[in-house]
């Protein structure tokens, strides 16, 4: 459901998923409220940003190499 216009929501403590997605308005709310860090997991608009995978920058490493950062040839 595309809410775009709504403000709030009441404090949902005993929630353990909670998806928001195209609620910009809503998402800003939520974001300021105690009760959120409460909620086991948050997703869509609201879930925390998604970590590098280590097995996977391992393989990267092991195909490419290590790259030094230098440009000097």
């Amino acid at each position: 459901m595309n809410c775009p216009n709504l403000t709030s929501l009441p404090a949902l403590t005993s929630l353990k998923r909670l998806y928001i997605r195209s609620c910009p308005i809503l998402v800003e709310s939520c974001k300021r409220q105690d009760w959120l860090a409460r909620i086991e997991n948050l997703e869509g608009d609201l879930a925390p940003p998604e970590e590098e995978d280590p097995e996977q920058t391992r393989g990267f490493t092991k195909i490419f190499g290590r790259c030094s950062g230098s440009t000097s040839q």
